[in-house]
């Protein structure tokens, strides 16, 4: 019978691993017990609970070499490190004192190789190699000096000469004593420690435990991956599919200190991990991290396959093989005829939300019976299931692979305006959704004093109805304010006399313009207006002189009809003429043939002789009491020349290169100019 694995759980065990749940995959929300959190845990680790010797975990003291990779990353974090305890170190004065003190590589000075810069460096070459010096991690591994003789003129006033063979640190005491170099005794302090620690001890585990496969890239080590929970890691879903693997073990080096966990606990500390594939076929080794150590990993590879072997019955050869990825070779090295041999053995390896780490050669160990004449694949990853409800679930059940939670347990809302996810309860303005920072910039109904999107407000500006006059003041209103009388009393209802359409930075806007003369007592306190409000007209677009795009995507120009900016000679339109429908014995008049028409004959005219003239022009049989009948007509233009006007409901505006086209002018529009002092005129079109 099997052991229900579940139970092996300490009660102190069972609440950290609840603790880390709550803190790192669900935001503390309520989930289902822990026991069905852990279910496929449970049933898929029996055959590597057994293997090892019936523990979740196992562990004896090792020793090995430490790889050259791990001994850079020791030189660059230690040695090359700028700053420390916030001070500079000495490799940034060594730099400082290169960079500042002396030209750039790049200097003009360098353009001869035999100057002497400051009686210091004789060459470009030299200064790149005093560069070099403290830049090249396998030199100072090494403590050794390779390149070309260098002699450097120091303060002393002596020539200071080296040459290949030469030990770094000999150089870096000479240069810090004549140059004083700060920080040097710090630096060949650590530099000794990486020297006399090329060995690694420590107690290496195998374990199946829930927690170490939670834990494996979160440590107090100074090292993480994209399979952290606390750093949200972007692949940290795979952890759940290597712990609830029935192939996947782990490995790792325990820190003398643990690692603190939520709730005040503590677990393991992992200085290094490495997970592993093992099954009656094979045994093969993952990436290590934060190194890959070659020795480390033998020793684990070794000892799993004595456990599979003596526990499971699984037999495999003595032979360590390599398996590269992508070609998926399998290779082995003869060591008496001292080369790599290539197998027919084919075998590859997948994932599902893990990330594959199978990437490059990885070591590992083939059963004996393994087929040569078949490939085989291999799927490592387990069942991934929700930290909040615990069921399986498949791979687009989730928002992507760093979550831990299904889509339905924790679905994701983001902002509409800046696209960050909302992980407290969202804003919801007219049916979107916004986080607390986007909400603020929102503008604000007078009406109803809520947030609404930009479409759903209405501008609200008071102006003169008998004057024409619009003014700069102005409130907010929602369209459901705008609907159902602005949330005021009856008295303070205001009568629109005017929507019109105005420029925008680079969009029109809409607006509603009320008489001021109509507000009563309550609508002058909506717009809070009393005997000392100075009011000044609005200006809407002020680039009177420059270009800028319409919604059309068209480039514009205000024309300044006083003193006009173009010469327009010679305009060339289509007029269309369109009666009341009120009145259906109006006929729809259509000028087929081009009008000559000069703008500048017009100059100085009202908006209003403009119009009856262009009618008149176009329906010169017309009688006055017939043209009074057209309440709009449409002005179409075509063949420009070098520039065309046309009558918009805000300005005159000349399109400049644009195709045939057409604006309507209705009764009671606005028409805006630019005098030639810049200053905005209005005029009403009243025909």
């Amino acid at each position: 019978m099997n052991k229900n694995l579940y139970e092996l759980l300490s009660e102190n065990e069972k609440t950290i691993i609840k603790n880390y749940i709550l803190e790192y995959a669900t935001g503390y929300r309520e989930t289902a017990p822990l026991d069905k959190l852990l279910q496929f845990w449970t049933a898929e680790k029996v055959d590597l609970y057994k293997m090892l010797d019936n523990n979740l975990s196992i562990h004896k003291s090792v020793v090995a070499e430490k790889e050259r990779e791990q001994l850079e990353t020791e030189v660059m974090s230690k040695l090359q490190s700028r700053r420390e305890n916030g001070e500079p170190t000495f490799y940034e004065n060594y730099l400082a004192w290169l960079r500042y003190n002396f030209p750039r590589l790049d200097s003009e000075s360098w353009t001869n190789n035999d100057v002497d810069l400051k009686g210091v460096f004789q060459s470009q070459e030299d200064y790149r190699a005093m560069w070099n010096l403290i830049e090249n991690q396998e030199a100072l591994i090494d403590n050794r000096y390779e390149g070309r003789r260098i002699t450097i003129h120091t303060p002393s006033d002596h020539d200071y000469t080296f040459c290949s063979g030469t030990k770094l640190l000999k150089i870096f005491k000479k240069l810090s004593d004549e140059f004083n170099i700060v920080g040097f005794e710090r630096f060949r302090l650590k530099h000794s420690q990486i020297c006399n620690e090329k060995t690694i001890r420590g107690d290496m585990y195998l374990t199946i435990h829930p927690l170490d496969f939670m834990t494996m890239s979160d440590n107090n080590c100074g090292w993480h991956s994209c399979m952290s929970w606390v750093e949200e890691g972007d692949y940290r879903r795979g952890t759940l599919e290597m712990m609830n693997s029935p192939m996947v073990i782990e490995a790792y080096l325990r820190s003398t200190i643990d690692m603190d966990m939520p709730g005040g606990s503590e677990w393991s500390n992992k200085r290094w991990r490495q997970l592993f594939i093992v099954t009656k076929d094979c045994i093969v080794a993952i990436k290590g991290y934060p190194y890959w150590n070659r020795g480390l990993e033998k020793i684990a590879l070794e000892w799993i396959k004595e456990l599979a072997e003596k526990n499971l019955g699984w037999q495999y050869q003595n032979v360590l093989y390599t398996y590269d990825n992508p070609s998926e070779n399998v290779m082995y090295f003869n060591e008496a005829q001292n080369q790599w041999i290539s197998t027919d053995y084919k075998i590859c390896f997948e994932t599902v939300a893990m990330y594959n780490d199978l990437y490059s050669e990885h070591k590992m160990f083939l059963s004996k019976d393994y087929p040569e004449d078949e490939e085989k694949m291999f799927e490592y990853s387990g069942i991934a299931n929700c930290m909040i409800c615990g069921e399986a679930k498949e791979f687009y059940d989730f928002e992507n692979e760093s979550e831990l939670a299904c889509d339905t347990c924790l679905p994701h809302i983001y902002c509409s305006n800046c696209g960050s996810e909302i992980t407290d309860d969202p804003w919801i303005i007219d049916g979107a959704e916004f986080c607390q920072w986007c909400v603020a910039d929102l503008p604000v109904c007078s009406g109803c004093e809520e947030p609404h999107l930009e479409e759903n407000i209405t501008e609200l500006y008071l102006g003169n109805k008998e004057t024409g006059e619009v003014y700069e003041h102005y409130r907010d209103f929602c369209n459901d304010c705008m609907k159902s009388g602005f949330y005021f009393p009856e008295s303070a209802c205001f009568e629109v006399y005017q929507k019109r359409a105005y420029w925008f930075g680079d969009d029109y806007k809409t607006v509603f313009v009320v008489d001021i003369n109509q507000l009563t007592k309550d609508g002058k306190i909506v717009f809070d207006l009393d005997e000392d409000t100075e009011l000044y007209e609005v200006g809407w677009e002020y680039k009177y002189n420059g270009y800028r795009y319409n919604y059309m995507g068209r480039k514009q120009v205000i024309l300044n009809v006083d003193n006009p900016v173009y010469d327009l000679d010679h305009l060339y339109i289509k007029v269309k003429i369109k009666g009341d429908l009120e009145h259906p014995n109006v006929k729809t008049i259509e000028c087929s043939e081009n009008i000559n028409f000069s703008f500048t004959d017009y100059e100085g005219k009202s908006t209003e002789e403009l119009c009856y003239e262009l009618l008149q022009m176009i329906y010169p049989d017309a009688s006055e009491e017939e043209l009074r009948a057209f309440k709009r007509f449409e002005i179409q233009f075509v063949q420009m020349t070098k520039a065309t006007p046309s009558l918009s409901n805000d300005e005159y505006v000349y399109m400049l290169d644009g195709n045939d086209f057409t604006y309507e002018v209705q009764k009671n529009d606005m028409f805006h100019y630019v005098d030639e002092l810049g200053r905005v005129l209005t005029k009403v079109v009243n025909f």
